[in-house]
């Protein structure tokens, strides 16, 4: 747990150097990967949950890769990274569950938790929400 700093709820929260600036924590599947800030380098990742910095977890799917790139330059006062989810078709109906606050163990979990079930123009999305609490969305498709 990092010590309270008041820098952190500025709305440049990212060029803090003890929580985003230097370096970020990218955590999946039995695996790491740690990516420098300003360096340009990508990392595609291929599972169906991501954690970011040890507080942003994110699920996806059904079936995809995740594509994180770090920044190569500031602009407008900030470096912003870019995570991104390639689904594996790119036409089919797809989901994002956003798990903030949350570690790699975390999202791990509550990724377990996550179904995605379609039938011809249906599909239901149902994932932990807050509290534990099963949350469903129901998906009409055209």
């Amino acid at each position: 747990m990092l010590p309270y700093l008041r820098a952190r709820h500025h709305r440049w929260w990212r060029g803090h150097r003890a929580y985003g600036g230097g370096s970020r924590l990218l955590e999946w599947n039995n695996s790491s990967a740690v990516m420098t800030n300003l360096s340009g380098a990508s990392r595609s990742v291929t599972n169906d949950w991501v954690c970011v910095a040890r507080h942003y977890g994110l699920v996806c799917g059904p079936g995809g890769y995740f594509k994180y790139q770090t920044a190569t330059q500031y602009s407008h006062g900030t470096a912003e990274d870019t995570l991104q989810f390639i689904p594996s078709n790119s036409s089919a109906p797809r989901y994002a569950v956003w798990f903030p606050g949350k570690n790699a163990a975390q999202t791990l979990s509550n990724a377990r938790g996550v179904s995605w079930n379609g039938s011809g123009s249906n599909s239901v999305l149902r994932f932990p929400g807050p509290a534990g609490k099963t949350c469903q969305i129901v998906v009409l498709s055209e």
